[in-house]
C-alpha cells in the first residue's frame, strides 16, 4: 500500500506541511520511497510508495507525456497494459511502463471518461499545472482509502489516513472521500452504481462456470507483476479457490 498527499489553494503552498502529513503513514510504501514529493506553487503533491511495477523509474509524482498533467496514485490498474496500448496508438509516448503513467495520460485524453475505462483499485489526485485545477477520483468500491478536508482560505487537503489532516491547524473537519466518486476542482460527483439483476433461467451448471471463468480472470489481472508471486493459503474455500 502506498500514501498520498495533496495541498492546493489559490496561494503558494508549503512543501514542508506535506512532508509533515507523510510522516504520520510513513509505514504506507517502503523507506527508501518515502517522501516522493513535487512543488508546483500553489499545489504540492507527494507520496511514500510501495514499488510494484516498473520500480526504479516510476517515481511520483508522474506527469502526463505533454508536461500538463501531474499525479500521485494509490492502487493497481488492472487493464494498463491495454490502455496503454490504445493510448501509444494515439500518439501518447511514455517513460516507464508504470499504470500510474496510464493514468495520467489517460486523463490528458479521455478526462472523467477515463473512469469508466479503468480496471482496478484506486486513489488517485491530478493537478492541472495550466489550468490550475485538480481532478481527484476514487474507485467504485472504496478499496483504497482517501480523506479530504477544505480551510476557510479554500485550500484543499488529501490524504490516504486520517492522521494526516487531523494534526492541520487550520483544518476543522476531515471528510472521507466516498467511494465511486470523483472531484473537478472542489465538485463532487459520483461516476458509478452497482446494477444487479436476476437471471432465473440461469442453470446451475452454467452459473458454476460463470463464477469459475469471472474468478479466474479476476486473479489473472490481479498478478500482474514483474515480483515474485506468494499466497497466504489458511485451508479455506477462498484462499484455496486463489490458491488453485
Amino acid at each position: 500500500m502506498c500514501g498520498i498527499s495533496a495541498i492546493f489553494g489559490k496561494n503558494k503552498q508549503e512543501i514542508a506541511q506535506l512532508e509533515k502529513m507523510l510522516k504520520p503513514i510513513a509505514h504506507r510504501g517502503e523507506k527508501r520511497y518515502f517522501n516522493e514529493s513535487a512543488d508546483f506553487g500553489t499545489c504540492v503533491l507527494g507520496m511514500n510508495r510501495l514499488a510494484i511495477i516498473d520500480r526504479e523509474r516510476a517515481k511520483q509524482p508522474i506527469s502526463s507525456s505533454d508536461g500538463r498533467y501531474h499525479i500521485i496514485f494509490n492502487g493497481e490498474i488492472y487493464n494498463f497494459k491495454d490502455l496503454q496500448s490504445e493510448l501509444k496508438e494515439i500518439g501518447y509516448s511514455f517513460s516507464t511502463d508504470s499504470d500510474t503513467e496510464v493514468l495520467v495520460n489517460g486523463y490528458a485524453e479521455w478526462r472523467e471518461k477515463l473512469l469508466d475505462k479503468v480496471s482496478g483499485m484506486f486513489a488517485f489526485f491530478i493537478y492541472d499545472s495550466k489550468d490550475n485545477t485538480f481532478f481527484v477520483a476514487r474507485d467504485p468500491f472504496g478499496v483504497k482509502p482517501l480523506y479530504w478536508a477544505k480551510d476557510e482560505k479554500e485550500n484543499y487537503y488529501f490524504a490516504s489516513e486520517i492522521k494526516s489532516l487531523v494534526g492541520i491547524d487550520e483544518i476543522k473537519v476531515v471528510n472521507l472521500f466516498p467511494p465511486s466518486h470523483f472531484m473537478d476542482n472542489g465538485k463532487l460527483k459520483k461516476y458509478f452504481s452497482l446494477e444487479t439483476k436476476i437471471d432465473e433461467s440461469i442453470t446451475e451448471e452454467i452459473a458454476v462456470n460463470k463464477i469459475r471463468e469471472l474468478f479466474d480472470q479476476a486473479i489473472k489481472i490481479r498478478t500482474q507483476t514483474d515480483l515474485p508471486v506468494a499466497v497466504y493459503l489458511s485451508g479455506g474455500i477462498d484462499s484455496t479457490a486463489v490458491l488453485a
